[in-house]
């Protein structure tokens, strides 16, 4: 608590690029991030307790708004609840479940996910674990015309499939309307799903299943589940650094940066944040290449179709 309670003090004493003090709602953002790269820690059971909620430590503004940025998180269990209790009691309940499990093992943008089109679901996984397939989110789609590519998992693209199968092509075809053309999210009608109509099935499923979750809330738990997948890797990497630095005395101790890279660019393009400092609210302690990548999307594969608690899952 005494290093954060210095950190917070030089923070606030700093100043931005435009040459202007840091504001409160600017800082409760960064003071929520760190409580959440801290919540990871604990769950990892790297730390026994969460420094940011020391009884000494006056850590954010009260009174202050928080930042529209601020991460949200629900639990892989939660989300369970959320998904069979709310979004499957539904009309479309292949569409919904599949729509939302996309974005939580994806990390996409509402807007994004929404504009998939049919030709991006491949006929078959690319592996049995972790990603099934690779999106490439067009520029036109990305936020600021940046295109990147997406981890989808294993389990929405199931959930895919079975929309496709039972859903969505009888739909199309009670209507002689051609499934390659038409979109791959459709409504009653047979037209595409809106930015307004995915919003309402989300409200509606909140309700009935009594877990308020948004498209916006399943993109910040993909970023924070990654992040606990992450920081276990990186935890481990630290003890292949010290080896390295130990068999070598301290003459190659650039064999850990080559070995893992930078921190944090991973998250940044999965994410398709354009600045670094956006996805600060995740922190930078992290390095990841694809194979670590698709080894965090099995959490939930293993989760979303298991009753197992997600800690048995990363011990």
């Amino acid at each position: 608590p005494g290093y954060l309670s210095q950190y917070r003090a030089r923070r606030l004493a700093s100043t931005t690029p435009q040459g202007k003090p840091l504001d409160p709602v600017s800082w409760n953002s960064e003071a929520a991030a760190l409580k959440t790269m801290f919540d990871a820690t604990v769950l990892l059971r790297l730390r026994p307790d969460n420094p940011t909620e020391h009884p000494a430590l006056q850590w954010s503004f009260k009174g202050a708004a928080a930042s529209s940025e601020e991460p949200k998180f629900i639990t892989l269990d939660r989300f369970r609840v959320f998904r069979d209790d709310g979004l499957m009691v539904t009309r479309s309940p292949l569409r919904n479940a599949a729509f939302a499990e996309t974005i939580l093992t994806s990390g996409m943008r509402l807007y994004e996910s929404s504009r998939m089109p049919p030709s991006a679901v491949p006929s078959c996984a690319e592996s049995t674990g972790g990603r099934a397939f690779t999106y490439p989110v067009p520029a036109i789609d990305g936020k600021g015309h940046r295109a990147r590519k997406v981890p989808v998992g294993i389990h929405a693209f199931r959930r895919l499939q079975a929309y496709q199968q039972l859903e969505r092509l009888p739909a199309l075809e009670r209507k002689s309307i051609s499934s390659s053309s038409d979109p791959l999210w459709i409504n009653q009608s047979g037209g595409i799903m809106g930015i307004g109509g995915w919003e309402k099935v989300f409200e509606n499923a909140s309700e009935r299943s009594g877990v308020k979750v948004t498209p916006h809330t399943l993109r910040h738990t993909f970023a924070v589940y990654m992040l606990c997948a992450l920081l276990r890797r990186h935890h481990d990497s630290m003890k292949i650094k010290d080896n390295v630095r130990r068999l070598t005395e301290g003459g190659r101790s650039d064999v850990y940066a080559t070995i893992f890279g930078d921190p944090l660019r991973a998250l940044q393009r999965l994410l398709g944040h354009k600045h670094y400092e956006t996805t600060f609210i995740y922190l930078d302690v992290l390095s990841a290449d694809d194979f670590v990548i698709d080894e965090a999307l099995r959490i939930f594969e293993d989760t979303l179709g298991s009753e197992e608690d997600y800690l048995d899952l990363i011990r």
